[in-house]
C-alpha cells in the first residue's frame, strides 16, 4: 500500500495526531522513523494512506501539532522525502 510518513516533533504529538486524525475517520497509525532518514529529534510520526495524506497534514496543522519531514513509501517499501 502506498503511504505518506508525517514526523511529529514528539510521541505526545503523535498520539495527539492519531486520535485527531480518528476524530475526522483517517485511519492512523504511529510509527518509528525510517531509520536513517532523519537526524532530528522527531523520531516518531503518523503514517497515513497516500490517499488521505494531504487532508490528515491539513488538520494536523490546523490543530497546532507542529510536524516534521515528511515521506513516500512506495508499495514495494522504498521510502523517499516529500513536500506535502
Amino acid at each position: 500500500m502506498e503511504s505518506y510518513i508525517i514526523m511529529c516533533r514528539t510521541i505526545t504529538y503523535a498520539q495527539r495526531a492519531q486520535r485527531l486524525l480518528d476524530r475526522a475517520g483517517i485511519r492512523a497509525n504511529i510509527v518509528k522513523a525510517p531509520q536513517g532518514l532523519t537526524s532530528e529529534g522527531c523520531s516518531y510520526g503518523i503514517r497515513v494512506s497516500k490517499a488521505k495524506g494531504h487532508r490528515a497534514t491539513e488538520i494536523m496543522r490546523g490543530a497546532g501539532i507542529k510536524l516534521g519531514k515528511s515521506f513516500y513509501q512506495t508499495p514495494d517499501g522504498e521510502i523517499r522525502e516529500i513536500e506535502i
